[in-house]
């Protein structure tokens, strides 16, 4: 994986990462940037990233981290049909999908890319249905992979559609797939094996961070627009999102080492307590605008050393 092009200009009002440790009022994060052959390290950046929080929009990420090993194991999952229908879309609360009528059949890739780039729960309702068709036990997957990579903080507690409150109502999806805590520093750690590693896993987790459809989160502020915003892997955001017991949101970027200047790859994880829950808008806003600082923060730290 690796970025091209020019370095884009940042402009000079840009905060600083270690401004952002103490004018971002309950932010916590962790910034690493893996060296680029050839490169010089760079200093990681952190600020209370040992702090556990919800996966509160990275569960779509462990999700696909885990349906990536399956596929290892079983080289035919990606191009299986999964089937979205009525039921799928009654437990979505999030995505394009649960407002369409009538069934869509998708591939098993086609349908974790939707998960990781749109959030579109009635995607992860089928998929998780699907899974559990063949037999496949996706937490324990999940757990597994965690346990791999030394991810000791991160621990998960069920799978979506999830009941919540009230015991006799259905269980719902808020398109993440997977619920429990993190920190930013497991979170920045999985960020890290991702963009350097090289394996055939880590590629295709990649590819489906890239179709992220709407520049969220930490990845809301880089430079350009569009195909022309700097090179970058993400998932989509749950800032504009309130789910049940889950007043905050996580974020995660990558943006990709470039070979040919010697500048590394910059793995952020963060996460947002929103707590402003007197006023639903102002906390959104004002999550979105410290977390696109932070990958702004970042993306110059990478740039300018």
């Amino acid at each position: 994986m690796s970025g091209h092009g020019s370095p884009h200009p940042l402009g000079p009002g840009v905060v600083s990462l270690q401004d952002l440790t103490t004018s971002a009022t309950g932010l916590r994060f962790a910034v690493r940037f893996p060296a680029a052959p050839g490169g010089a390290p760079r200093a990681a950046v952190a600020h209370g990233a040992e702090d556990r929080h919800p996966l509160a929009g990275t569960g779509k990420l462990f999700l696909a981290v885990a349906v990536a090993q399956l596929a290892e194991r079983d080289p035919e999952l990606p191009a299986e049909p999964v089937t979205i229908r009525g039921e799928h879309r009654a437990a979505a609360r999030s995505g394009t999908l649960r407002r369409m009528d009538g069934e869509l059949q998708l591939t098993v890739d086609d349908a974790i890319a939707l998960v990781v780039g749109t959030g579109d729960a009635a995607c992860v309702v089928a998929l998780l249905e699907f899974l559990a068709a063949r037999g496949a036990d996706v937490l324990g997957e999940a757990q597994r992979a965690v346990a791999g990579l030394g991810l000791d903080a991160t621990a998960f507690t069920a799978l979506e559609p999830a009941v919540l409150g009230d015991a006799d109502a259905p269980g719902e999806s808020w398109g993440e797939g997977l619920l429990g805590t993190t920190t930013p520093a497991d979170l920045c750690t999985l960020l890290e094996r991702l963009a350097t590693d090289g394996t055939a896993r880590s590629e295709r987790i990649l590819g489906w961070m890239g179709t992220a459809f709407e520049p969220a989160g930490l990845a809301s502020a880089l430079p350009g627009f569009g195909p022309r915003t700097i090179p970058h892997r993400t998932v989509s955001g749950l800032e504009l999102l309130t789910p049940p017991g889950a007043p905050g949101c996580a974020s995660v970027l990558i943006l990709p080492a470039d070979v040919g200047t010697g500048r590394p790859a910059a793995c952020v994880a963060a996460y947002h307590p929103r707590t402003r829950t007197e006023d639903p808008a102002g906390s959104a806003l004002e999550a979105g605008a410290a977390l696109g600082s932070l990958g702004l923060a970042a993306a110059r730290a990478r740039d300018v050393g």
